[in-house]
């Protein structure tokens, strides 16, 4: 197996390049030669291919994201507009996600049971923390 380092760089290439070609246009060749790797080797690796790449990273930059928001809800005072800015704040410091092209090309290329888990990991990740925002802050009066 990869080594954590290796495994990072791996990773990181393949996030890079999904994020920027998106899950059908990039091959294991590419992510090989990102990291300066023969594809076999990094076949050897990976034995799910791209797909457990794209999985493996997809669950990453999710968890980040999930992570990010909740930090930055907590560190903000018990207010929404603050809260809502520091979320704002944090997502527009993040490398940007296609979540258009995520949903209308990559998920669909992928198992759908993976597809399925990998969208609800969004909505938990990003939109159930803004619905509990939104919900305490209306309790609160706020709105």
């Amino acid at each position: 197996m990869l080594n954590s380092d290796a495994r990072e760089r791996v990773l990181d290439a393949a996030e890079r390049l999904f994020a920027e070609r998106g899950y059908r246009a990039v091959t294991l060749k590419d992510i090989a030669a990102a990291i300066g790797i023969r594809h076999a080797s990094l076949y050897h690796h990976v034995p799910g291919g791209k797909q457990e790449l794209f999985i493996e990273v997809t669950e990453r930059n999710l968890a980040r994201h999930r992570e990010g928001i909740a930090a930055a809800i907590a560190s903000s005072p018990l207010d929404v507009r603050a809260q809502l800015k520091a979320v704002a704040a944090w997502l527009i410091a993040q490398p940007p996600m296609d979540l258009i092209r995520m949903v209308n090309s990559d998920m669909p290329a992928i198992d759908p049971h993976e597809a399925w888990r990998l969208s609800k990991m969004a909505s938990d990740a990003m939109i159930v923390p803004l619905h509990q925002l939104l919900e305490q802050a209306q309790a609160r009066g706020e709105i």
